[in-house]
C-alpha cells in the first residue's frame, strides 16, 4: 500500500512540477518537514522531501534539455564556492569511518539541497514568483507552529520526556523540542524583517488586500514566536534577538525596537525566576550549558589531533568517543557549534569554504541592499537586508546548536542563498526594462520629429 501511495504521489508531483516548476518549489518549501516520512527505494534509505527534490530536478533537467535549450543555465556568482563546498563534502566521505552513513549525509545535506538551489535560481526570476516563495515559507511555519500550540494546550500528544518536564516543552511534528526552534527561528526573523523594514506604498487603494497581507505576516510571526517559547529553545530566542537588533539599524521603528528590547531585558532581570535562569546560562551552570561546554572541550581535543581532516561526514560520534571527557556520558551526532560542526564534518578546508561562502553572502547582500520587493503593492522592503538578518539568526543560533546538518535546515540554508541570487536577477531585469523603456521613448521622439 505504501509503495502504491508513493507512486501516485510521485506521478502527481512530477506532473505539477512539469506544468509549474515554481509551484513545485513552493510545495517543497511548505513540506520541508516531510523528511520525517521515511522509506526505502531499492534498499536505499530515502525521505519524502528527498523524493520531491529529485523529481523537481528531473523534471527541470528534462524540460531544459528537450524544450528549453535556448535558455541559458544560471549558476550565479556562488557557483565556484558551491562547487568547492560540494567537493569538500565528497572528500569528507572517504575520511569517515562509516561510509554508508557518510553517503547518506552527503546525499541529503549536500547534493540534494544544491540541486534544489540550482533549480530555484533558474526558475524564480520575478517579484511575483519571489512572493510565492515567501508565502510558502510562511505557510510551512504556520503548520509547524499551530501543531506546537495544540500540543501545549494538550489537544495533541507530544514526545516524552519533554512534554512532562517543567516547564513542559513541545516538539510539534519533530522528534525533539530544539528542532522547533531550529526550523522556526529563521522564519520568524525573516518575517520580522519584512515587517520592521516595510515602507508603505502611498498610492495603494485596496485596503482589504493590504490587511490580508499584514495579517498573514503577523500571524506567521506571532505563532512562530509562541511555538518557540513553548519549545523552550533558548538558542532560538538568542538568534531572533540578533536578527532584530540587525534590523533595528535599518528600520524606521528603530526607537521602538530598542525601547521594547530594553524593557524586555529590564523585566527579565527584575523577575527572580528569569534572573536566576539568565545567571545560570551566562555562567554555564545550567545542565544544557554544562553539557555543551564538556562537548566542546572533547571536540577541541579531537580537532587538535585531527585538525585537517576532522572526523569526516557522519564520523563525529564514532571518533569523538576516543576524545570525550569522562564526565560526558551523552554521545551526540554533532558538536553543537557551527564552527565545530563544519570543521569536524568537512575538515579545515570545508570550514574555510563555508566561512568564505558566508562572507560572499553578506558582501552580495550589502551590495544589493537597496533592491526592494513590493508585497501586493501595499508596501515594499529590502529583501537583501531581510535575508542578511535571517542568516545572522542562523549563525548566532549555530553558536550553541546545529543549524545546517538536518534535511530541512540544509535546504532552507540554500534557499536563503538562492533568494539572494534571485534578487540580483530581478534587479538586472528591472534595469533592463527601464533601459528598454528609455530607448523606446527616445525612438518615439525621433519619429515625432
Amino acid at each position: 500500500m505504501e509503495t502504491i501511495l508513493l507512486i501516485i504521489f510521485s506521478i502527481f508531483f512530477f506532473w505539477l512540477v512539469w506544468k509549474r516548476t515554481d509551484l513545485g518549489i513552493a510545495v517543497i518549501i511548505i513540506l520541508l518537514p516531510s523528511y520525517l516520512v521515511r522509506f526505502e527505494i531499492l534498499g536505499i534509505p530515502a525521505t519524502l522531501l528527498e523524493l520531491m527534490i529529485l523529481l523537481l530536478f528531473l523534471a527541470w533537467l528534462t524540460k531544459k534539455q528537450f524544450f528549453l535549450k535556448a535558455e541559458k543555465t544560471v549558476f550565479s556568482q556562488f557557483w565556484w564556492l558551491t562547487l568547492l563546498f560540494l567537493l569538500s563534502a565528497v572528500l569528507a566521505i572517504f575520511i569517515s569511518p562509516d561510509l554508508r552513513a557518510a553517503l547518506g549525509i552527503f546525499k541529503a545535506y549536500f547534493l540534494e539541497p544544491l540541486l534544489f538551489f540550482l533549480v530555484l535560481i533558474n526558475t524564480i526570476r520575478s517579484s511575483q514568483q519571489t512572493k510565492l516563495i515567501l508565502g510558502a515559507i510562511g505557510i510551512s511555519a504556520l503548520f509547524v507552529s499551530i501543531i506546537a500550540l495544540w500540543q501545549y494546550l494538550n489537544l495533541l500528544p507530544s514526545y516524552e520526556p519533554w512534554i512532562s518536564e517543567f516547564p513542559k516543552r513541545v516538539s510539534s511534528i519533530f522528534e525533539y523540542p530544539n528542532a522547533v526552534g531550529l526550523f522556526l527561528a529563521p522564519i520568524a526573523v525573516l518575517f520580522l524583517g519584512i515587517l520592521l523594514l516595510a515602507h508603505p506604498v502611498d498610492n495603494f487603494k485596496n485596503k482589504k488586500l493590504k490587511s490580508k497581507t499584514r495579517h498573514f505576516i503577523l500571524g506567521v510571526i506571532i505563532f512562530s514566536l509562541l511555538a518557540i517559547i513553548f519549545s523552550f529553545s533558548r538558542g532560538a530566542i538568542l538568534g531572533i534577538l540578533a536578527g532584530v537588533i540587525f534590523f533595528s539599524f535599518f528600520s524606521r521603528y528603530k526607537k521602538w525596537i530598542w525601547a521594547i528590547l530594553a524593557l524586555g531585558i529590564a523585566l527579565a532581570l527584575i523577575i527572580p525566576q528569569s534572573r536566576t535562569l539568565i545567571y545560570e546560562i551566562v555562567t554555564f551552570q545550567d545542565v544544557s550549558s554544562d553539557v555543551r561546554t564538556v562537548l566542546w572541550q572533547g571536540t577541541w581535543n579531537l580537532l587538535k589531533d585531527r585538525p585537517l581532516q576532522g572526523a569526516g561526514l557522519a564520523g563525529f560520534p564514532t571518533i569523538y568517543d576516543q576524545y570525550r571527557l569522562i564526565k560526558h556520558t551523552e554521545l551526540l551526532l554533532y558538536p553543537h557549534n557551527i564552527i565545530f560542526n563544519f570543521w569536524t564534518e568537512l575538515g579545515l578546508a570545508g570550514l574555510i569554504i563555508f566561512i568564505w561562502l558566508i562572507v560572499k553572502f553578506f558582501s552580495q547582500g550589502i551590495k544589493f541592499k537597496k533592491v526592494r520587493l513590493t508585497l501586493n503593492s501595499s508596501f515594499s522592503f529590502s529583501l537583501p537586508l531581510v535575508l542578511l538578518g535571517t542568516m545572522i539568526a542562523v549563525l548566532v543560533y549555530g553558536l550553541v546548536d546545529v543549524p545546517y546538518f538536518k534535511n530541512d535546515l540544509s535546504v532552507f540554508f540554500w534557499l536563503l542563498i538562492g533568494l539572494l541570487v534571485v534578487v540580483e536577477r530581478i534587479r538586472k531585469s528591472e534595469v533592463l526594462t527601464i533601459e528598454l523603456a528609455k530607448e523606446e521613448k527616445e525612438t518615439e521622439k525621433k519619429v515625432d520629429k
